[in-house]
């Protein structure tokens, strides 16, 4: 397996090197981390060549709805790590109906309601998410 981290916050720096070596059609590239990375449009055209990602993480970095839309084009995708980006119900629940492989999404301190956390749970029950959203305390008078 072929994985890709981070490189400091310099996404250029990242699709350079992609350009470079991934020339190569025998190197596959499976999951692709980002951390608090801004990624221009050719960035983000570059990292949507890579269709056959089983992860992603673009943690803390400056995403739109139409970005994260963009994703179906990842049909192998498994998880996905949005956490501290500014995404929203729509872009989520759009992208959890066309991506039937996502086993685990990451929507820590999102825009994110929890109204369709708990959509997404119901209509998704294999569906792993993590968020904000606190699990239910039992009440001590439950007893």
């Amino acid at each position: 397996m072929f994985f890709i981290e981070d490189l400091g916050g310099r996404p250029n720096d990242f699709v350079v090197w992609l350009r470079a070596n991934v020339v190569d059609t025998r190197i596959h590239v499976y999951e692709v981390r980002f951390n608090k990375a801004r990624l221009s449009d050719r960035d983000w055209e570059t990292l949507m060549s890579f269709n056959e990602l089983k992860g992603l993480t673009l943690a803390g970095c400056e995403l739109t709805d139409e970005r994260v839309r963009s994703l179906k084009v990842m049909r192998k995708l498994g998880l996905l790590d949005v956490s501290d980006c500014n995404v929203t119900d729509d872009s989520i629940t759009a992208l959890a109906e066309i991506l039937p492989g996502l086993f685990e999404i990451n929507l820590k301190n999102t825009a994110v309601s929890d109204s369709c956390i708990k959509k997404l749970h119901d209509q998704f029950p294999t569906l792993h998410i993590v968020s904000n959203a606190d699990p239910a305390v039992p009440d001590a008078n439950d007893e």
